[in-house]
């Protein structure tokens, strides 16, 4: 009971801290208590550390954050292989003897096999297709694809490292130094951007991984409910402190799986925590996709990053019949911005889901002109090295 009792209190204490740190910058809790703790979090804690910490501590965790957080690396990818690899180890060599000796289906272990197969389709797709990555040659182009909406994308806005007008819905990304057509967010994991032209190649990836860890967490269930039925571990007892015999509770049993099988009991758990977060975060990003938002458009919404652009007018102006779950007003003394909250992009649900299963794509794969972002993209991460070196 104790076991289960730590399991419950780690993953709501997790599950709070994930809250805090991602929705304590919103504008429903920037002002309240989750706000807070949210700077409580990122700035006095850290503050702290670093008033404690020896400088040559503080230089070298700072040297491996920027290495790993902002600058492009296969670590994450490989991290990623290795968790493949550890969890396939576990179940041929730990499990399958015995699953063999049970006569468990075949066919278990061969739809395992083809998920990973999918898996690495899908992963591999997104490390290598382009997210839509804008130069000056293919600038124009980009720009045709979006309006811009004069309040998250106003024309003029020039992108200080690019040296050319952001086409509406993108953004320059400071780790692949590029602007990318449609970005979402950078993800460690592919090692690049995820933006407009290879979105969907993510979402099979997170989906692929949602499948795998959910057959693969049904094997490790069912292996473990063998377990006891076959050595009748729900029919055993124990004796007290009192010397009286007990019959074994479901503590007792699962405290004795962690300690006779601690790989498959790990992999088990591990499995149940990805399948819970991955499948939260796709459902994140399939409101993203049915409201034609991206990650990166969520959040200046929802944090209030966006400036109040939208029609000037003073408070006795205002009409008094207007909607407000239309509109949302940003005071300035006696002055009232008013704007729609919807979304300019968004065409409907199913129109929105076309746009990202075949999206406003300016090139064909294998045309010349990505052959040409394949020589820019060498020349742009070239000119990045020999500014490094400079700095040094």
């Amino acid at each position: 009971m104790l076991l289960v009792h730590l399991l419950l209190s780690y993953s709501a204490v997790g599950f709070m801290i994930c809250y805090v740190l991602l929705l304590g910058n919103t504008r429903f809790h920037r002002n309240g208590l989750v706000g807070k703790l949210r700077l409580l979090m990122v700035e006095t804690f850290p503050n702290i550390l670093d008033y404690m910490c020896p400088q040559i501590i503080k230089s070298a965790f700072n040297s491996v954050v920027h290495c790993f957080m902002y600058e492009r690396t296969c670590a994450f990818q490989l991290l990623y292989a290795t968790i493949l690899s550890v969890g396939y180890l576990i179940l041929y060599h730990d499990m399958m003897p015995t699953m063999n000796k049970m006569k468990f289906p075949n066919f278990l272990v061969v739809i395992q096999q083809v998920l990973l197969v999918l898996d690495l389709l899908a992963f591999t797709a997104s490390c290598v297709k382009d997210p839509g990555m804008i130069f000056p040659g293919n600038h124009s182009k980009f720009v045709a694809c979006y309006d811009y909406d004069n309040r998250y994308y106003t024309p003029g806005n020039e992108c200080s490292s690019c040296k050319f007008d952001k086409p509406a819905r993108s953004k320059h990304c400071g780790v692949c130094n590029i602007c990318v057509h449609r970005f979402d967010h950078h993800c460690i994991w592919i090692n690049q951007c995820v933006g407009g032209r290879n979105y969907k190649y993510f979402l099979a990836f997170v989906f692929t991984n949602i499948l795998h860890a959910a057959h693969g967490l049904f094997i490790a269930w069912i292996y473990l409910v063998a377990i006891v039925v076959v050595h009748k571990l729900n029919m055993t007892h124990y004796l007290d402190s009192d010397g009286v015999e007990q019959p074994a509770t479901w503590a007792l049993i699962v405290q004795h799986l962690l300690m006779t099988y601690p790989r498959v009991v790990t992999l088990f758990i591990f499995m149940a925590v990805t399948l819970c977060t991955l499948s939260v975060f796709l459902g994140f990003h399939m409101y993203l996709v049915c409201t034609n938002q991206t990650t990166n458009e969520f959040y200046k919404r929802w944090s209030g990053a966006a400036p109040p652009v939208g029609t000037l007018v003073t408070q006795s102006e205002r009409s008094p019949k207007e909607p407000n779950w239309k509109r949302r007003t940003v005071k300035a003394k006696d002055q009232v911005y008013m704007f729609n909250k919807k979304n300019k992009y968004g065409r409907g649900l199913l129109r929105n889901i076309y746009e990202v299963v075949w999206p406003r794509s300016v090139f064909k794969t294998g045309s010349k002109s990505d052959e040409k972002i394949s020589e820019n993209v060498a020349a742009n991460n070239g000119a990045r090295k020999s500014k490094r070196k400079k700095n040094h």
